[in-house]
């Protein structure tokens, strides 16, 4: 997942995560992820775009940069790939 246009800031689950790492992409996300700094430390928190229902799926923008992997996300409208 990359968290800014303007760096390359990716995160990578590999070693450390916990059940956000099972969040899926979708081109039209029901949530965001926002990064900010507390005492030196980076944290991600994943914010709600719109109200949820229970059993909706949590899912955001991966921002997956074109040509690297192919969206499948299956947005009608939205989907980029």
């Amino acid at each position: 997942m990359r968290l800014s246009k303007s760096r390359r800031t990716y995160i990578i689950a590999e070693n450390e995560g916990n059940v956000a790492s099972f969040i899926n992409h979708s081109c039209n996300p029901s949530a965001q992820a926002v990064r900010w700094t507390v005492e030196g430390r980076q944290h991600i928190g994943i914010f709600a775009l719109k109200d949820l229902k229970p059993g909706d799926a949590i899912t955001f923008d991966y921002d997956l940069v074109q040509g690297t992997l192919v969206c499948k996300c299956g947005e009608k409208r939205w989907c980029r790939g």
